[in-house]
């Protein structure tokens, strides 16, 4: 899996060198999301949608996820909304409401990607989820999923595993910029492992402690998830730090509070990796990005491993200055269920590293 997540980043690289020729600023929130959505489509069912050297501003499977969000919000504060005929709609909620649609032929057509690649013989020389699921099916037909059960399995790893990194690493370079002592620092570490950026594999970077922790501060300050997550208590009723919850009352817990907590995370809106050196047993147990317990987040590792080769990998060959428009109030966060900056255009210069 790591060899396609590199084959990604690397094209990352090519632009960021195109953008600095160019005296130009990345607009990160845009190009990250690119690369993300490429690295979950490869790992995911081996799809291909060279988004990076494309280069489309509104390439149609970012456009239809956005519309699928938006539609999903929508219907959230407004259950009704999908019963007003299409006629009475207008055209920009009529095209939200056939989001859903859109991204499933996208998942569609990457199991039909995927099916071919397999006929040619492209598939045996590489393993990604989709095949895993398939192959687990053949072994043991009991749990062998149907096709509309695979192409909902494709529409959940392109939904749930690119937006959420794509944010965590847009983030994740602001605060570097931001923050040019821990940028300093963090080169410093990756250059001592690794003298030639040719030389980077995930090997190495998983050696780069100080990486490790700069990825966990990135993911306690920037939750992708800030907001509640529900979950409905069972009719019996539980009992809660010495308090009775009633069966059927809707509870949760905001993973930006909790992150943020000062009673857990002490100096806790300072980015600080070196907090991570010796945690506490209450920051590793109150560390609520990903959720914890049985429905915590399946992609977690995926997750991880990409922000790991994507920071370290671009720390390795580049410097990161902010650019002047990238302010505090365009970097706050807003919540909608996922957290995002306020606005859309995040720009940061990129400098090759000597």
């Amino acid at each position: 899996m790591a060899p396609n997540i590199f084959r990604h980043i690397n094209k990352f690289l090519a632009k960021l060198d195109e953008f600095e020729r160019a005296g130009e600023p990345l607009e990160v929130s845009r190009w990250t999301r690119y690369l993300t959505f490429e690295v979950v489509t490869d790992v995911g069912f081996g799809g291909d949608y060279d988004m990076i050297s494309s280069g489309e501003l509104n390439h149609p499977f970012v456009g239809d996820f956005d519309d699928s969000v938006t539609w999903g919000i929508l219907k959230s504060v407004l259950p009704w909304v999908d019963k007003i005929p299409s006629w009475i709609m207008g055209k920009k909620l009529a095209e939200w409401s056939t989001a859903g649609d859109r991204t499933l032929k996208h998942a569609q057509g990457g199991l039909a990607q995927w099916r071919h690649h397999k006929e040619i013989g492209k598939a045996s020389s590489r393993v990604d989820i989709l095949q895993r699921l398939i192959e687990h099916g053949e072994k043991k037909p009991e749990e062998k999923l149907s096709e509309q059960e695979l192409e909902t399995e494709i529409m959940e790893i392109m939904l749930a595993g690119g937006d959420t990194t794509a944010t965590t690493v847009t983030y994740g370079l602001y605060e570097l910029a931001k923050n040019p002592l821990v940028q300093e620092k963090l080169r410093a570490a990756l250059c001592a492992e690794m003298a030639n950026p040719a030389d980077v594999t995930l090997e190495r970077l998983k050696a780069v402690q100080y990486l490790d922790w700069t990825v966990k501060e990135m993911l306690r300050t920037h939750p992708t998830l800030p907001s509640l997550l529900e979950r409905v208590v069972p009719a019996e009723g539980a009992q809660v730090a010495g308090f009775h919850v009633p069966g059927g009352s809707m509870v949760g817990m905001s993973a930006w509070s909790m992150n943020k907590s000062p009673d857990v995370f002490p100096d806790p809106l300072a980015f600080q990796p070196e907090r991570w050196e010796k945690p506490s047993s209450a920051m590793t147990a109150n560390m609520l990005t990903f959720s914890v317990g049985p429905r915590s987040c399946v992609g977690q590792n995926l997750a991880i491993t990409q922000t790991r080769i994507h920071i370290g990998t671009i720390l390795r060959n580049f410097t990161i200055e902010l650019h002047p428009d990238t302010t505090t109030d365009v970097m706050r966060t807003v919540d909608n269920f996922q957290g995002k900056p306020a606005e859309d255009k995040v720009l940061l210069f990129f400098k090759r590293a000597p």
